[in-house]
């Protein structure tokens, strides 16, 4: 299967570039500016999930002794990434849906990087409510690299179309998956939401889906499974390997958008 294949071998695959010689390959990424997914899915993980995640449920386990034990259940110990297709990024979450109210930040944990003495990383814990009442908390942000693309793809100088855009996040989103799938320190501990911004006059609603993902997460844990991940979706990405997105009903298997 597709999703067996070494990941330069499956992008290849995917992006209609088998058969062509490595020089051929590189000038075609080059002209379409797919290193640029590649670079980001890179260095978003280097530079900081590899960061965070190893001391993430040492942070969760802290805050829960001052807070009454409001994180709990599977999905409350995971960093859930935000990954709307379209990189529409904002930076209050309120704004994309009111049911998803900020409650408090995670204790914050600091490194000396390049230079920078004692930097910061903070993490923000939100409330999910649901006909009014809270239906769920968890640890929740969007993929920032997505802002990155949104505002190249308003750059001129970029030469970036909405197209373009929207074939950028997916290989950034699948290139991250193949990343966090054999990283120990992600092991269990990030999922990805992944989906596609609805049509005008659509019925979707993110603190819907995100409450999905985190009933999901804990049938998950009910089977004793939790190297599968079953959630609902519809592919945008591909269509061997399947990364699901949002938009069916009935639930079926990724492959690995859960780590």
């Amino acid at each position: 299967m597709l999703a067996l294949l070494g990941l330069s071998q499956a992008l290849n695959i995917l992006l209609g570039l088998q058969g062509l010689a490595p020089a051929e390959v590189s000038a075609i990424c080059e002209k379409r500016n797919f290193n640029v997914a590649h670079g980001l899915a890179w260095s978003y993980y280097i530079g900081y999930l590899r960061l965070i995640l190893p001391g993430f449920r040492a942070r969760i386990q802290i805050y829960n002794q001052f807070h009454n034990n409001t994180l709990q259940g599977a999905g409350s110990h995971r960093l859930h990434i935000l990954f709307p297709l379209d990189c529409g990024v904002p930076d209050d979450l309120s704004v994309a849906d009111p049911n998803i109210r900020f409650l408090h930040e995670l204790p914050q944990q600091s490194a000396d990087r390049a230079g920078i003495k004692g930097r910061v990383y903070t993490n923000s814990i939100y409330e999910l409510l649901e006909n009014g009442q809270r239906a769920g908390v968890c640890v929740l942000e969007y993929a920032t690299p997505l802002q990155t693309l949104f505002a190249m793809s308003q750059d001129g100088r970029a030469g970036f179309s909405r197209e373009d855009r929207l074939e950028q996040a997916k290989l950034f989103c699948r290139t991250l998956e193949d990343i966090l799938a054999n990283a120990p320190e992600s092991q269990n501990n990030c999922r990805l939401i992944v989906y596609e911004e609805p049509a005008e006059g659509s019925s979707f609603s993110l603190s819907q889906e995100i409450l999905q993902h985190l009933r999901q997460e804990e049938r998950e844990v009910t089977m004793g499974s939790m190297e599968t991940s079953v959630m609902p979706g519809s592919s945008v990405l591909s269509q061997e390997p399947e990364l699901l997105i949002s938009g069916m009903e009935k639930p079926l298997p990724l492959r690995s958008d859960v780590f």
